[in-house]
């Protein structure tokens, strides 16, 4: 059985996946539910930080190999994010390394950040990360690089990143309170640092080169608990803007 990623009633550059709908599904409330179950546990989660209503920007890093996915959000303008939680990572696809094209069952890596929600996913409820980016355009193969790559409820995943539905609650309310504002999505495919990032480069050589342009802005961000600024090179290449 091939498990498709894809929203329920999303509707994306024309195209019109009624193959996939249920129609019983409503996602509004979907919401209405999601706040009844999570909102008691963010709030006690904000209480514990000494931080008073939702947070009005966000961001999320996702580290494959620990199967981890922060969420960190903004107290005060300016300075550094607030790690609200690390949620682990239920299911997810592939192995090290960028995804590169359709059916590859890659989780991608890179800079990203979340394009689209959708209350009525097949996957409880989710959220759409903007690969390919346009990096992923230039390397990733021409025709069919793949696309539909969410953050999602369930248990279960093909190239997406699957939190159960408990988590996805939580997290697609604190995206929600977010959405006026760019929410950035980190993929990396570790903790770039250490001895354990030591061994998968060794044992992944061939991505060496990738993951070098990756290091500087893992390194930023886990510096500085905030988002940073990155651009893409005519080849694809990520590069770190200083701030």
């Amino acid at each position: 059985m091939i498990i498709s990623c894809l929203g329920v009633t999303v509707i994306f550059a024309g195209r019109n996946w009624s193959n996939l709908m249920d129609m019983t599904v409503n996602g509004a409330d979907r919401v209405v539910n999601a706040k009844t179950n999570a909102m008691p546990k963010i709030q006690s989660r904000l209480k514990q930080i000494h931080v008073n209503g939702m947070p009005s920007k966000i961001f999320l890093i996702a580290y494959k190999q620990e199967r981890n996915l922060e969420l960190w959000f903004e107290r005060e303008p300016n300075k550094p994010y607030v790690l609200f939680n690390t949620f682990t990572i239920a299911a997810m696809s592939g192995g090290p390394g960028p995804k590169r094209k359709e059916g590859d069952r890659q989780v991608p890596e890179g800079v990203y950040h979340i394009e689209s929600f959708n209350p009525s996913s097949r996957f409880h409820l989710s959220l759409r990360v903007s690969y390919p980016n346009s990096s992923d355009k230039i390397r990733s193969d021409q025709k069919h690089p793949g696309s539909d790559i969410y953050i999602h409820g369930d248990n279960r995943s093909i190239g997406c990143l699957a939190m159960t539905d408990p988590i996805i609650e939580e997290i697609y309310l604190l995206a929600l309170s977010a959405k006026k504002s760019t929410i950035p999505v980190y993929i990396f495919p570790c903790r770039m640092s250490g001895p354990s990032y030591a061994s998968l480069k060794d044992s992944h050589r061939n991505l060496a080169s990738f993951w070098y342009e990756l290091e500087p802005i893992y390194g930023a961000v886990t510096k500085t608990n905030r988002p940073v600024q990155v651009e893409i090179g005519p080849g694809g290449e990520y590069r770190l803007i200083s701030n």
